[in-house]
C-alpha cells in the first residue's frame, strides 16, 4: 500500500528512536520504495516532507508456470486467493493451487525480500499494484472518442476496465462532471473474481501501480 510519511515516522518511532535522515536514507532504495513528493517544506537534510507519500515495491512476483513448477524466484499461490474470492478455497482443501503464504516455497522468497512478517491482506496489496497480471488493464480506447464507451470497438465484450484512467491515476480534473465512468465496472470485476474487499480499493491499487510505473519510466530516461 502507501502511506503519508509523517505516518511512516510515527509507526516506526513506536519501536525505534529513530532521525529523519536514516529512515530517508532507507526510504530512498527506489528498489523497495517510490517517494511521491509532498508539497509541505522538506525536512532539513532530506528529499522529502512530512507531506509526502510512501509507496511500496517490490519485485516478487506470481509464478506464470505453477504448479508445473518445481522451484523458482516467485510465489506459488492462487492468484483467485490474492483476489479474495477462490471458489475453491475458504478451508475447504479442494484448491490445488496453494494458499499459504508461509510455505517452505513462498516463506523462503518472502525472507528473501525481508516480507515474511506480512500479513495476508498487506501482501496481497503489495503483489497487486506490483504484479500487472494481477490486474485487469484499463482500456485505452475508452479513454478516447465519444460515445459510452469512447471509440473501443468491443464495447460491453471489451475484457479490458471501462474506467477513467485519470481517476484511477488519480487526478481526473473533471470530477463528477466527467463524461467517463469513475466506477469499476460490476461485470469486469465479476468476471476477474475480485472479493468485495479488493473491489473497494481498486482504485488506490491502480493508482499506486501507477505511481510506481511511472517512478520507473523516470529513473530509465
Amino acid at each position: 500500500g502507501c502511506l503519508i510519511y509523517r505516518e511512516v515516522y510515527k509507526v516506526v518511532c513506536q519501536t525505534f528512536s529513530v532521525a529523519h535522515q536514516r529512515l530517508f536514507g532507507i526510504l530512498r532504495d527506489d528498489s523497495k520504495f517510490v517517494i511521491l513528493q509532498g508539497k509541505e517544506e522538506k525536512i532539513a537534510g532530506c528529499d522529502l516532507s512530512l507531506d509526502s507519500t510512501i509507496i511500496a515495491k517490490t519485485s516478487v512476483r506470481l509464478c506464470k508456470s505453477y504448479p508445473d513448477c518445481d522451484n523458482c524466484e516467485a510465489l506459488h499461490l492462487c492468484k483467485y486467493f490474492i483476489w479474495g474470492n477462490c471458489r475453491f478455497g475458504n478451508g475447504s482443501g479442494k484448491c490445488k493451487h496453494s494458499h499459504d503464504i508461509h510455505s517452505a516455497q513462498n516463506l523462503a522468497i518472502l525472507r528473501k525480500n525481508q516480507l515474511q512478517d506480512l500479513d495476508e491482506v498487506k501482501l496481497f496489496q503489495l503483489l497487486l499494484q506490483n504484479d500487472s497480471s494481477l490486474l485487469p488493464e484499463i482500456c485505452p480506447y475508452y479513454n478516447k472518442g465519444d460515445g459510452e464507451h469512447g471509440s473501443c470497438e468491443f464495447k460491453i465484450d471489451c475484457a479490458n476496465l471501462h474506467v477513467c484512467q485519470y481517476f484511477y491515476r488519480g487526478d481526473c480534473k473533471f470530477g463528477s462532471v466527467c463524461k467517463r465512468s469513475h466506477e469499476s465496472d460490476p461485470r469486469k470485476i465479476l468476471a476477474w473474481r475480485f472479493s468485495a474487499e479488493i473491489a473497494s480499493i481498486l482504485p488506490a491499487i491502480y493508482k499506486n501501480k501507477y505511481m510506481i510505473d511511472n517512478s520507473e519510466r523516470t529513473n530509465k530516461a
